[in-house]
């Protein structure tokens, strides 16, 4: 079977991209198979690998794609159940962003500092306990698609939480520069 595994933004080849298929376990009445890997490849410079493997009758098999650095999936792993007589399998990849936050406060001591992308994606999450003032760089990578989203912090100081968001658009692979004052 050849796997591609692609850029979702751009279409190009993601070449490093570790393939595994695997028979996955099942129980029965008598017997209990544990899953078990059959095929473990790394895309070429392509973005391809042809993963060898027989069906066995009565199995089921499922292609799990790990990332490689710069790269995430949606989920923990990008997980495809694989269909006897099936060909090929095209697997898309997400680019991270990143991003370079400018953290400044005058009086930090006592903050909980939470940053976010549309409130779901964790950026960077820190508590100041003795610093009067910060003016930092912190440089994140993101695990978010491409395009126009909210930045939000949400600082807690002494059981009061304030939150707060501001535009951002995410570049993948580049870096977004922010600057954040708590």
């Amino acid at each position: 079977m050849l796997v591609k595994v692609l850029d979702n933004e751009t279409n190009t080849p993601v070449s490093f991209a570790k393939v595994n298929v695997v028979r996955k376990g099942k129980k029965g009445w008598l017997t209990e198979k544990e899953s078990m890997l059959v095929n473990e490849s790394l895309t070429n410079t392509y973005g391809e690998v042809l993963v060898d493997f027989k069906y066995d009758r009565g199995n089921t098999y499922a292609l799990f794609v790990y990332p490689p650095s710069g790269y995430f999936q949606t989920g923990n792993y990008h997980y495809v159940d694989l269909e006897k007589g099936k060909n090929q399998e095209t697997v898309y990849l997400y680019q991270q962003s990143f991003i370079k936050l400018n953290l400044i406060s005058n009086q930090a001591s006592g903050k909980v500092l939470d940053i976010k992308i549309d409130e779901a994606t964790s950026v960077y999450y820190t508590y100041y306990s003795n610093s009067t003032a910060v003016n930092k760089m912190v440089f994140c990578s993101v695990n978010s698609s491409v395009g126009n989203k909210s930045l939000t912090w949400s600082v807690d100081s002494a059981g009061t939480r304030n939150k707060y968001a501001s535009p951002i658009q995410l570049k993948g692979h580049d870096t977004v520069y922010a600057t954040i004052h708590f």
